[in-house]
């Protein structure tokens, strides 16, 4: 009798923790659903009651159901992304980390999450830093001590330095100013204001030569007001310096 009400009370501690969790988790054996919590049911928009016993093919996604069940027909411990279709017909991504039961069992338990949100943000991520590389301009972002996060292909043609040399680097390492003492102080103050600096110095490339830029540096605050990066967008201005010096050489003249 103590044994029965140690097993009982063992077993609804576990349905706490299973229904506790953020995942959805499910129990399945062959190719259709035992029991799940009511995370995973959610998740796809049915009731527990309508996920027991349902077929793993009604709401896994065709072009992943033979993937799918080739991992649970191998008993492999996998975690894997694949497509899920909810009740409405929709789809979501999820990742999902699979383990067999007891050798004589068909029994698995498959915890699930959606990362749909996460992907999208992904791609959203992707094409932004598409779009950065494709302008003309110098697009640079460092934390508030100056440490580079981020570095467009054009910063790479322009400075000499790859995005795996620079990333990670201090600016001042990687582009050494050729300004007074002075500025950067004031720049960062600026900065820290929420205000945006824009100015012109020269800086030093990879190859020694001393490139004189036209730049803008615009803050990014938290929702507290704190800095926590800096855009930086530069243009070589050689061209335009050099007609100046010519100018002013001819005026001289």
């Amino acid at each position: 009798y103590d044994r029965e009400v140690a097993l009982r009370d063992t077993k609804a501690r576990l349905r706490m923790f299973v229904d506790a969790t953020f995942e959805g988790i499910v129990e399945s054996a062959a190719d259709q659903v035992v029991d799940c919590n009511q995370q995973f049911a959610n998740m796809l928009g049915y009731t527990v009651a309508e996920l027991k016993g349902m077929k793993l093919a009604k709401f896994i996604a065709s072009e992943d159901i033979d993937q799918v069940m080739a991992i649970i027909r191998q008993r492999q411990e996998l975690a894997i992304e694949h497509t899920l279709i909810r009740k409405d017909g929709t789809p979501i991504t999820v990742e999902a980390r699979g383990r067999p039961g007891p050798s004589e069992s068909a029994v698995r338990f498959t915890a699930v999450r959606d990362i749909t949100t996460r992907k999208q943000t992904d791609e959203n991520l992707r094409l932004q830093a598409r779009m950065l590389d494709s302008v003309g301009q110098a697009v640079i972002a460092t934390d508030p001590h100056q440490t580079i996060l981020y570095w467009n292909t054009t910063a790479v043609a322009m400075f000499g330095w790859s995005k795996e040399e620079a990333l990670g680097r201090k600016i001042d390492d990687i582009l050494p100013p050729e300004t007074s003492p002075d500025m950067l102080p004031d720049i960062m103050a600026t900065l820290a204001q929420g205000a945006t600096w824009s100015g012109e110095f020269a800086v030093q490339c990879k190859d020694k030569r001393m490139m004189p830029l036209a730049t803008t540096n615009a803050p990014l605050l938290n929702d507290q007001g704190d800095l926590v990066a800096i855009i930086g967008v530069g243009t070589d201005i050689s061209k335009r310096k050099a007609a100046e010096e010519t100018i002013q050489r001819q005026i001289n003249e």
